[in-house]
């Protein structure tokens, strides 16, 4: 039993890597599609990801997606996703959720109180269109999160937009996220922390390469990252503004062999320093994985490190929708 509740504690510490103090984070930014994954758990300029930027929805077709998270302890995960024209541009739609599991409750005294749940979900329904070379999109996002008899609201607004030039095969993007309020279990209601994402996707022409930078997390507080070594004992020293400046950044490289695979690799400096031990991280921050392509179907499988034990492989499985529904209507 000790083990069980270290494993599911270490799972409830990991997954606020992706998380603010507010509940509710957790399902809102925690990538689940395998690519995604793969490429760092960041990135909002590669078109598959419409999820992190409802912009990027007007650069797809018509198309169905699940995923799939099996994570310590009895942690589960899975959304379901689809993408089609809708009018002048495209309509995207998404379901995310996320179990805790079951947990033993005790009182301030010790004493048993039997065991409880937590779980969250969120709705995200998204709007894109596309203009020439650019492209917006919006998202709106209800949430709810439940621990125990407990429950948390949120309703979120994303705006994201992109630049694309088919030429030099480079996307800009950029995302403001989370805009919108939250309510306490007490029924108070509170501004959601509001933040800003970029980034950039750059293909080599005549490379199977695709090379991607994001940077996230720019209107949080810099000095919430602190170094835990110090000349003094106990005590923490602010990190420099060199690696607060790093610590937002995120890295992703992709091999295409024709047409039916993509290899990709990833690296998420801020998740690095935020979970590593000190003086020893391994993999921590790494990630990777595969997709195959097979006609209209899509099977990918990632795997990211969040601790110096490794992590867990994530699922994922595709299909591209009849051309028919391509159509503009």
């Amino acid at each position: 039993m000790r083990r069980r509740i270290r494993f599911l504690l270490m799972g409830l510490l990991i997954l606020p890597t992706f998380m603010c103090a507010q509940l509710g984070k957790g399902v809102v930014d925690f990538p689940l599609q395998t690519r995604s994954v793969a490429l760092g758990g960041r990135n909002i300029s590669s078109p598959l990801f419409s999820f992190q930027n409802p912009a990027l929805g007007s650069l797809l077709g018509s198309q169905v997606g699940l995923s799939y998270l099996n994570y310590y302890a009895d942690i589960r995960a899975g959304q379901l996703q689809g993408n089609i024209p809708f009018g002048p541009g495209n309509l995207g739609i998404q379901a995310r959720y996320i179990s805790f599991g079951s947990m033993e409750g005790y009182d301030e005294l010790g004493n048993y109180t039997g065991s409880f749940t937590a779980q969250e979900s969120i709705l995200t329904l998204g709007y894109a269109h596309k203009i020439e070379g650019f492209s917006l999109g919006i998202a709106l996002k209800p949430l709810l999160a439940t621990v125990q008899h407990h429950q948390s609201l949120a309703f979120l607004v994303d705006v994201g937009t992109t630049f694309s030039s088919p030429q030099k095969n480079i996307v800009l993007a950029a995302v403001i996220k989370n805009l919108g309020l939250e309510s306490t279990w007490r029924g108070n209601w509170y501004l959601y922390p509001l933040d800003l994402w970029a980034g950039l996707s750059l293909k080599p022409e005549d490379l199977p390469f695709q090379f991607s930078f994001t940077s996230h997390d720019w209107l949080q507080d810099l000095g919430s990252y602190y170094e835990a070594e110090s000349p003094v004992k106990d005590h923490t020293m602010p990190l420099s503004m060199a690696a607060r400046f790093l610590n937002k950044w995120v890295l992703g490289i992709e091999y295409f062999l024709q047409d039916m695979l993509i290899f990709s690799v990833g690296w998420n400096q801020g998740q690095r320093y935020t979970l590593r031990l000190d003086e020893l991280s391994r993999g921590v921050g790494l990630s990777y994985g595969v997709q195959f392509s097979y006609q209209e179907w899509r099977l990918g499988m990632a795997r990211a490190h969040h601790t110096i034990r490794g992590g867990h492989f994530q699922f994922s499985l595709g299909m591209n929708l009849p051309s028919s529904l391509n159509t503009d209507s």
